[in-house]
């Protein structure tokens, strides 16, 4: 099922409704991001260093968190736009938590928390909304995804985390 079709079956509506211009420097970007591997493991610090914006202005589009398998899937659109470029540019994306030990979801403090939303991340927890945890294995590390439709936290702690882009 096609992207906006899916969105749309999901009572979301679609925000873009005609793709965004392509400019000479997207091009540039785009054959850039193109050298790197399919997957990339890395550290959660490592993922905000390799993205031009982090997770800065990325929109979650999905969770899915495997009980079974021990790990959380967010998938992403990531902004990959660079300065002085004016225009938001977008690649889908995942991170995916592996060795999970806990996934804290905050209740949403906003009535439509549904949808694509823009997101932000951190290592630690949140200084805005710290809350109380289980304790944190030694080789773990804990995050936090801020969704910005809903007002409130996503809170992981894992043992790794890989970063994949959806080519």
């Amino acid at each position: 099922m096609r992207e906006e079709q899916r969105q749309c079956h999901l009572g979301v509506r679609p925000t873009r409704t005609k793709p965004p211009r392509v400019t000479l420097a997207w091009r540039v970007i785009s054959r850039e991001l193109r050298k790197l591997p399919h997957e990339i493991r890395v550290t959660f610090q490592e993922v905000e260093r390799i993205l031009p914006n982090g997770l800065h202005d990325a929109e979650l589009v999905r969770v899915d968190i495997d009980y079974e398998g021990c790990r959380a899937i967010f998938e992403v659109n990531l902004d990959v736009s660079r300065y002085p470029d004016t225009e938001d540019h977008y690649r889908r994306g995942r991170l995916i938590f592996s060795g999970i030990e806990f996934v804290v979801v905050d209740p949403p403090a906003a009535k439509r928390a549904f949808g694509v939303s823009m997101i932000d991340g951190g290592d630690g927890q949140p200084a805005t909304s710290p809350c109380s945890l289980p304790e944190l294995p030694q080789d773990c590390f804990l995050c936090w995804i801020f969704v910005d439709r809903a007002n409130s936290f996503i809170r992981v702690a894992a043992r790794t985390v890989t970063h994949q882009w959806d080519d």
